[in-house]
């Protein structure tokens, strides 16, 4: 009876230390799914969760790594973003602690963002990474032995012999005389002018979205073209698609075509995105203003014209008079319309181009020094009679007898 007593304490003792590890292993949280967006990556698991994020290169790569967690499947999923290239997650590590991994496939070195919200881990991948200056190693400063004291000797003013200016006569006679010129000022590089849509780059991109968040979408195609972005209220919803070496300024119009977007410049590099709808009741709702436009080289009546149809198409009613003695435009419009109408006319008020035409006038003056040609003559010799034109000390005989060829001589 006392020896199996022990025995059951120590199979008691063998079957907890085998449950230790399965009770652990129960307690692991479970990485539901991941999922990649635009150029975010969304990491959801069933209870909030430990981590650590780490960059790695040769190739650029972003670890995170959950610390007491498993996952339920392996994936790999394409991106095809600008930085995000592909995402994939695995399970690193089992014991003594599970370790699971989502690496993300970088195209080049990239800053990121990583924050918890609860259940959810998001991971913002954008923006190129600026390679730290190298810093510059001060020289060491030459340490310079205690001299004995120096006298300075300052001359007085009297004693200074005042400088013997002398000035040249110009040669007006030369014929190359240096002109110095001003040079151009340069120009603005975001000038008032400037039209967002317009400028657009068409460098050729390629996207791969599926179920994307529509905003998110827009941002990292802003954060190409460097532009800032205002959301309204009514934009929202995912996007599918699939281009492949698009011009850019096609593919951000196609983003806002495919879910009813519009746009509308506010600033030099400020654009507000919402429906037509939004845009057309904030138009109807504002205060008209009043502004002066003077044109340089355009006539103000023409331009008119213009400003008037652009209004009408755009579901505007500006009032756009005209005052020719001072060739200025005088429009009554909303906040935003007056912005539209100050593009425009800095568009169409612009210099003429004008063609140099260059020409040489060469005067030639003909004499009879420079008359070329035969002057045909005959010479009897019996009767010793001449006729013809030239002089008869010219003459060639072309036999006895016979009319000869008289070739003057060419002068000139």
């Amino acid at each position: 009876m006392n020896m199996k007593k022990p025995v059951s304490i120590l199979i008691s003792a063998l079957l907890m230390a085998q449950c230790l590890p399965l009770a652990s292993a129960a307690e692991a949280a479970a990485v539901k799914g991941v999922r990649v967006s635009a150029e975010s990556v969304y990491i959801t698991t069933d209870r909030p969760v430990k981590y650590k994020s780490f960059t790695v290169g040769s190739p650029d790569r972003i670890v995170v790594e959950l610390q007491d967690a498993r996952l339920k499947t392996l994936e790999d999923i394409p991106a095809g973003g600008t930085f995000l290239k592909k995402v994939r997650t695995g399970q690193h590590q089992t014991a003594p602690v599970s370790v699971a991994r989502v690496v993300m496939d970088l195209t080049q070195k990239a800053v990121y963002d990583i924050t918890q919200r609860g259940n959810e881990i998001v991971v913002v991948v954008g923006g190129k990474l600026f390679e730290p200056r190298k810093k510059i190693k001060d020289s060491p400063v030459s340490s310079v032995a205690p001299s004995t004291s120096v006298r300075v000797i300052t001359p007085s003013p009297e004693s200074m012999p005042e400088p013997e200016l002398k000035v040249a006569a110009a040669d007006l006679k030369s014929e190359s005389v240096p002109v110095i010129r001003p040079a151009p000022a340069a120009r603005s590089s975001a000038s008032s002018s400037r039209n967002i849509m317009d400028s657009l780059s068409r460098e050729p991109v390629s996207f791969d979205y599926n179920e994307a968040d529509i905003k998110e979408v827009i941002a990292m195609l802003a954060a190409k073209a460097g532009i800032n972005i205002i959301y309204g209220d009514d934009v929202s919803g995912s996007v599918t698609m699939n281009l492949n070496k698009v011009p850019f300024d096609e593919a951000f119009r196609t983003v806002l075509s495919v879910k009813g977007l519009a746009t509308q410049q506010v600033g030099d590099n400020i654009l507000r995105i919402a429906s037509p709808q939004t845009f057309v009741s904030e138009q109807k709702k504002a205060m008209p203003q009043t502004r002066i436009f003077f044109l340089n080289y355009s006539k103000a009546g023409e331009v008119r014209d213009q400003l008037v149809s652009v209004a009408g198409a755009e579901g505007r009613t500006s009032v756009v008079n005209v005052d020719a003695s001072n060739n200025a435009l005088i429009i009554t419009d909303t906040p935003m319309g007056l912005e539209a109408a100050a593009r425009i006319v800095k568009s169409l008020d612009r210099m003429p181009k004008q063609v140099l035409i260059e020409a040489k006038l060469v005067e030639v003056a003909l004499d009879n020094s420079f008359h070329l040609g035969i002057n045909w003559s005959g010479y009897g010799e019996k009767a010793g009679e001449y006729i013809g034109a030239g002089d008869s000390g010219n003459l060639v005989s072309a036999g006895g007898g016979t009319p000869g060829l008289s070739v003057p001589a060419v002068a000139g």
